[in-house]
């Protein structure tokens, strides 16, 4: 599969996932809606409790199947897929008739205590909830097979014959809570088993499925702390339609609803933005003053929303709720003023919760949610029974204060300074490593823009684009335990080595024609191995260095062909027919020093081989538009002192370096790659850059304006006295 090919490919993936949840939030919403306009009050009500007792049942599923699935189907299982996904679906019928059991025995209670619409609605449930569960469990599936189209359309198919069934109730008179559920179990089995069997017709059978014992041993190992945790988090908004369906009556648990139901939205647009935020947070979190940054900016970006969103709920709730309702639900301003806070306090509690797991802190959500649980079952029950539909949204609120304040109490004590305001944080220029001066041909550098902590600098002469200072003191030129973006390379590593391919290939047409088992290749930056692996393919002898021990380790796979080093005195002159560097010369507080080892170490006519983000291109020129319209108040450039230190122009490799520039073009990131990384850039308002990227990727890739140019520069020359100032290697610095 060629680069482009897969690039296209992962890109509608992503577009289908975020159909397929699209489609099915929308369905649960129209749901609501109509059952809320058709049903009267009590029966609206009964069917509140049985969709919670279903989000209840869904949480002890989605802990103990659905999430090991993802991890497990993915890893240590993918070899025996068949039998694990036939293992959990016999698992998952075994779960749900349990639940089923239980909700008819909850429902012949509710008929002996006079409550027939409430046992109506539960009977309904344990009718369904086999049913609709095995759906939730055929779409996770799909996505480890990563068959996300056909998700989107199952998610679809339930969406339409949803919709048609209860039109159909409708039309026969037959509408009520119990004939609502049965039309979700009818919809939820029809396309679960439809999925399922698309599915496993693209996996081979398996000899030897994994055993039984194992599977369950492996999913409660890892489900049962995110059982008690979603438990928790399940009662604060759902414990109290069963409150006041008890003391005050279903209709009371039917308002409650009805109103909550305007929360909604942003309540899953805060879900999703959480998971957007939480590789950003995990990606800083050794720094603590960019995960400050990053935790302050999302906090402003989550209360922005939920603010502006508490407004249109407190000063336009009324109507909305006459016109979603037709009048059905009376509220008053207070309540809806009360229920605005609701969002707010989500928001905060989505990035401090985030914030929580990037540092590897879960026991501290669960200690958080029980003290909010309990919260509820003492201030929540007695308020919600004194002063119904207000006490409960009172309660909702004050849990949701509880938490929000008890989730900041411990990021403040994990994080400590990253969130502290540094007064001077927008003049303050740490002294380490500053450079006023362009590094490679020494004019002094234009102030293009100044951020908290450092300048960005132009050099008016060959265009090159840096951070002043260099490095911050608290960075350390030392050799990392991990290889940082590991996980991101693993997973794209088909579309890289196929790069490599096609960059070699380049390579050696111009290079007249070698015999390529006659070159010797030297790769500085080797990461992981793959270019490497490619030069094997193709009979090119080749060895690299690396400075990161681990990407050593992963890079020789038992091999000797990669030393734990850099571009140094380790090398011979002119012992090198080409060098190869990656995405490495931004990253270098001196790039010149590269270059000056490089055309040591080359051979005469040898080639220095680049790959480097480039200011050509149509990312940077979008980053550029930003910086102007924010008057240089925002960074779009993804710079930072030790991280992208350069950016580079086709101006800036000029003759007098010693090199005669033989070829370059501009190319893409493949998309995977570009998105799994684009967490670790400095950039303002990542959110904004998450879902622009795949356009921008897109635009550039067709204009031929990538975000990378691929450069092969010619030894021409031996620089006379003063065209370098120093030949002491940049890693002895």
């Amino acid at each position: 599969m060629t680069e482009q090919r897969q690039n296209r490919t992962w890109i509608g993936r992503g577009a289908w996932a975020v159909t397929d949840q699209g489609l099915y939030v929308l369905s649960n919403g129209l749901l609501n809606i109509i059952l809320a306009r058709w049903l009267v009050p009590a029966e609206y009500g009964a069917f509140a409790i049985a969709y919670s007792a279903l989000l209840l049942i869904g949480a002890f599923h989605t802990a103990l199947f659905i999430e090991p699935m993802l991890v497990f189907g993915s890893g240590r299982y993918a070899g025996w897929l068949a039998g694990y996904l036939g293992l959990l679906v016999r698992g998952n019928y075994v779960l749900t008739i349990a639940g089923s059991v239980l909700l008819i025995v909850t429902s012949a209670c509710a008929w002996a205590f006079g409550s027939r619409p409430l046992a109506h609605a539960l009977f309904g449930l344990a009718v369904a909830v086999p049913f609709i569960l095995f759906m939730w469990l055929a779409k996770r599936a799909s996505y480890i097979r990563q068959q996300t189209r056909l998700a989107a359309a199952q998610s679809l198919i339930y969406l339409l014959l949803l919709l048609t069934g209860l039109f159909v109730l409708k039309s026969l008179q037959l509408v009520s809570a119990f004939s609502a559920t049965v039309v979700m179990g009818f919809a939820g089995s029809v396309t679960g088993l439809w999925l399922m069997k698309r599915i496993r017709t693209t996996i081979p059978d398996s000899e030897d499925p994994p055993a039984s014992r194992a599977v369950l041993t492996a999913h409660w190992t890892y489900g049962r702390w995110a059982l008690l945790t979603s438990i928790l988090m399940w009662a604060p908004l759902n414990l109290y339609f069963m409150v006041l369906s008890t003391s005050i009556g279903l209709e009371a648990s039917a308002n409650l609803k009805a109103i909550t139901n305007l929360a909604l939205p942003l309540l899953q647009a805060n879900a999703a933005l959480s998971a957007l935020l939480l590789p950003l947070l995990i990606s800083h979190k050794h720094d603590r003053t960019e995960f400050g940054c990053i935790l302050r900016r999302a906090l402003a970006l989550f209360v922005a929303l939920a603010v502006f969103y508490a407004l249109i709920i407190g000063a336009l709730g009324r109507p909305l709720s006459h016109f979603l309702y037709g009048g059905r639900y009376q509220t008053t301003a207070g309540m809806l003023w009360l229920l605005a806070l609701i969002p707010v306090l989500d928001g905060l509690t989505a990035v401090f919760a985030s914030a929580l797991r990037s540092l590897e802190q879960p026991k501290q959500i669960f200690r958080t949610q029980l003290l909010a649980a309990a919260c509820v079952v003492s201030v929540g029950v007695v308020a919600t029974a004194a002063w119904g539909v207000a006490g409960a949204i009172g309660a909702i609120v004050l849990a949701g204060m509880l938490t929000s304040t008890l989730l900041a109490i411990s990021v403040r004590n994990l994080a400590g300074p990253a969130l502290t305001l540094n007064a001077n944080a927008g003049t303050n220029i740490q002294n380490h490593e500053r450079q006023d001066h362009c590094d490679l041909c020494g004019e002094s550098g234009a102030l293009y823009g100044r951020k908290k902590g450092y300048d960005l600098l132009s050099c008016p002469r060959c265009s090159l684009f840096w951070t002043n200072p260099l490095k911050h003191d608290s960075q350390q030129a030392t050799a990392e335990a991990t290889y940082p973006g590991e996980e991101v390379y693993l997973s794209n590593s088909i579309s890289q080595k196929e790069r490599f391919r096609r960059q070699l290939r380049t390579f050696l047409r111009r290079s007249g024609g070698k015999d390529v088992k006659s070159l010797r290749v030297l790769e500085v930056g080797s990461g992981l191995g793959f270019f490497l692996d490619a030069c094997e393919e193709l009979g090119i002898p080749a060895e690299g260095c690396d400075i990161v021990e681990r990407a050593v380790r992963l890079a020789n796979r038992g091999r000797e062909r990669v030393r734990l080093g850099t571009l140094d005195d380790y090398y011979l002159d002119e012992s090198f027919d080409a060098i190869f560097a990656f995405n490495l010369i931004e990253h270098l507080p001196h790039p010149k020093d590269l270059l000056t080892q490089a055309h040591r170490i080359l051979k005469p006519g040898g080639t220095l081989v680049l790959e480097t983000p480039i200011q050509e291109s149509l990312f940077h020129r979008l980053a550029r538009v930003g910086h102007a319209v924010s008057q240089g108040r925002l960074n779009f450039f993804g710079m930072r002192p030790g991280g992208h230190i350069y950016k580079f122009s086709k101006r800036t490799f000029r003759k007098e370096l010693g090199f005669t520039k033989v070829y370059q073009r501009n190319i893409e990131s493949p998309f995977g790659e570009l998105w799994g990384n684009s967490s670790v850039l400095n950039i303002d308002h990542q959110f904004l850059y998450h879902w622009s990227l795949p356009l921008a990727w897109t635009l550039a890739k067709l204009t031929k304006q990538g975000n990378r140019l691929f450069l092969l520069l010619r030894k021409s020359f031996r620089p006379q006295n003063g065209a370098f100032d120093t030949a002491a290697g940049f890693g002895q610095r």
